[in-house]
């Protein structure tokens, strides 16, 4: 079977690019950087490999050759799925997100991470709410993963998307791991669901101490 060409190591950039609209400042934005040539190729490659497995109707290979993906350096993520749209996969993109949501949550955070970099925002904005469905401490570890590369912004998108898909009561739990940073981000994305979110968050919060 077909294999995914295999990078050494996941990279340790932490890129930073384009915010979502109405989310926190920080830096200020980014162009997107230029993808390093050997991730073209290695996109030339998957896609040229899944275009094979797909036409022959393979889908079991497809599926594994997806996966084998989701361990490529974050950086080569986008174009990754750039290649995949171009060459008429655009479902496989859909998978492969499905995929990188079950990452362990460091690896999931610099997925989310490298996909707003490279202006792919619709993308990483489905993978953090996809993201969101995990248990509640994983979600949390997401979030302060996202914090730490200097993305509030994004730990705040899947907070959101964690209030628009639980109840308060189970939105609140997500701030025990780490009560000094994650209580501020919920209410604040809280208040990006609505003023009186935020407010019953506020309430659950205290009712909680």
């Amino acid at each position: 079977a077909p294999t995914m060409p295999a990078p050494t190591a996941r990279d340790g950039e932490r890129p930073r690019g384009a915010r979502f609209a109405g989310a926190y400042e920080a830096d200020e934005p980014r162009r997107p950087a230029a993808p390093p040539p050997e991730a073209l190729r290695a996109a030339a490659r998957a896609a040229a490999q899944l275009t094979a497995l797909r036409a022959a109707q393979d889908g079991g290979g497809a599926y594994v050759l997806l996966c084998e993906a989701t361990g490529w350096p974050s950086a080569w993520l986008p174009p990754l799925a750039a290649e995949l749209e171009r060459s008429g996969l655009a479902a496989d993109v859909s998978l492969l997100l499905w995929e990188l949501a079950t990452l362990p949550p460091p690896a999931l955070a610099e997925a989310a991470v490298a996909l707003d970099a490279a202006g792919r925002a619709g993308d990483c904005s489905a993978l953090l709410r996809q993201a969101s469905a995990r248990r509640r401490p994983e979600v949390a570890e997401v979030a302060l993963a996202l914090c730490h590369n200097g993305r509030r912004d994004l730990a705040t998108v899947l907070l959101t998307a964690l209030l628009r898909a639980r109840t308060i009561q189970e939105a609140a739990e997500v701030v025990e791991p780490d009560r000094h940073t994650l209580t501020g981000l919920l209410l604040d994305a809280a208040e990006a669901v609505s003023v009186q979110q935020r407010h019953a968050v506020a309430r659950m919060l205290e009712a909680a101490d």
